[in-house]
């Protein structure tokens, strides 16, 4: 009679236990709306972040400018509801890597400056996930960590940027994806996957150079 009570316990711990193991729904469901594929030619070449209903963040080296006959850079981006919009290159900073693509994607509520959280407020260690595209499969959730915080990276033609290093959550594809804590917060944008073995060692642009080369574009859109 005694060991009813101590089995429904320790069932109870096991079921806490999953669902601290889980990321929130809610955050999923952020995530996975503002996650879109960026195609050329239809086939898929990386990810991105909805900004608004016009605009949309990538890296600067998932599209690069190779303009079509009417002179615009063009593209086609897959959004979380399967369907497909074009869109064309508007924005582009090399030293940082990031990219602005400009379209109409439907009914989209704009990304704030409380979206994001700073580099200096997060842990390694920390859980994170993101929404991308590796090897064009399309809207994958992948889970990770922080696993070093202050990655200083000097490639030539790039600034020196303070990446944060990610393990878990970079492969082909998913380069221009904005990676979350389990919260929902944006830590920033997810530059490329680090070596040549796809180890999924990955290296995200902080959020503090994203809002920066947000608020300096011309046709920022960011509040």
């Amino acid at each position: 009679m005694q060991r009813t009570p101590i089995l429904v316990y320790l069932a109870l711990i096991a079921l806490l236990s999953c669902r601290a193991d889980e990321i929130p729904s809610r955050a999923l469901s952020l995530a996975r709306g503002q996650s879109v594929t960026i195609l050329r030619s239809k086939l898929p070449i990386g990810s991105g972040l909805l900004l608004s209903k016009k605009q949309i963040l990538t890296c600067a080296h998932v599209t690069p400018a190779r303009p079509d006959d009417s002179g615009e850079t063009i593209y086609q981006v897959a959004l979380s509801d399967g369907t497909t919009k074009d869109a064309h290159l508007s924005q582009t900073s090399a030293q940082i890597d990031l990219a602005i693509l400009e379209g109409e994607f439907g009914s989209v509520e704009t990304l704030s400056t409380d979206s994001w959280i700073a580099r200096e407020k997060l842990n390694e260690g920390q859980r994170i996930f993101l929404y991308g595209a590796p090897y064009g499969l399309s809207n994958s959730l992948m889970q990770g960590n922080i696993s070093q915080n202050n990655r200083i990276q000097t490639d030539p033609g790039f600034a020196e940027i303070p990446f944060i290093q990610t393990q878990g959550v970079s492969f082909p594809g998913t380069s221009g994806s904005g990676v979350y804590t389990w919260d929902g917060l944006l830590i920033g944008i997810n530059r490329a996957a680090y070596g040549t073995n796809h180890s999924g060692i990955g290296l995200v642009i902080p959020s503090g150079f994203v809002l920066q080369f947000l608020k300096t574009s011309a046709r920022a859109f960011l509040i």
